[in-house]
């Protein structure tokens, strides 16, 4: 509630102009999450690994729709609201982790920030920071031949991340968006049960025991596309 409050307020004293904007961008990315411990160095063992220890980094691929208050041809400045969506799948470092060979990500979230062009006049340089809210929907996949395969479930994750990146407008008469933009999110996974299936049929079902709440420091890059639309 304080959110969308705060939301409004920024609305009403934006500034204005005629029209508004709406962005769809489609984006692809690269993401890494941070290792806290070296598995082959039993010295510095800390107490709760990070997801990262597990898993190598992995592309992202990704979409989102953003509304500017104002109008983006006319207006060197605005504030903007928006949805996102990202898949992605990273590979075990080591073959046999419990947590799945394979782990798969599904994130949705909403994003508020503010541009501003860097320049007076077109093209038009934007820089911009947001801040965003994730809830990521994961699970693990292993599968160990002869059709026997298991899914290592997870809890909702939330995270919160700043993004800060840079856009070149292209204004012409078909005008498009073209960035780059760099991310640091934090949040915590976790671990649920682990389900048995052989020849796609459940077997059985276990606990996980040891850490269940895992960190995750992530750091990402993204290359993003989009064109412009003014209401």
């Amino acid at each position: 509630m304080q959110f969308l409050i705060l939301l409004l307020v920024l609305f009403i004293f934006q500034p204005q102009s005629d029209a508004q904007t709406i962005q769809i961008v489609p984006n692809i990315g690269y993401v890494s999450h941070n290792s806290n411990m070296d598995l082959d160095d039993s010295y510095t063992t800390p107490e709760i690994p990070s997801l990262g220890v597990f898993y190598s980094s992995a592309a992202v691929f990704g979409l989102r729709s953003l509304y500017a208050f104002n109008d983006i041809r006319v207006d060197n400045s605005t504030f903007f609201v928006g949805a996102l969506y990202e898949h992605s799948e990273m590979k075990a470092k080591t073959k046999g982790i419990i947590l799945g060979n394979d782990f798969v990500t599904n994130t949705i979230g909403f994003s508020f920030g503010y541009k501003r062009s860097a320049e007076e006049q077109f093209p038009k340089i934007f820089l911009s920071i947001s801040l965003e809210y994730l809830m990521s929907f994961n699970y693990g996949y292993t599968d160990f031949g002869s059709n026997v395969n298991s899914i290592s479930k997870y809890n909702t994750q939330s995270t919160f991340r700043a993004r800060a990146g840079i856009e070149y407008f292209n204004p012409e008469s078909i005008p498009f968006i073209i960035g780059f933009s760099v991310n640091v999110g934090y949040g915590t996974i976790k671990r649920d049960k682990i389900e048995f299936y052989e020849n796609d049929i459940f077997q059985d079902s276990l606990y996980p025991t040891g850490d269940l709440v895992l960190p995750d420091l992530t750091l990402g890059l993204s290359i993003d596309f989009s064109y412009p639309i003014s209401l």
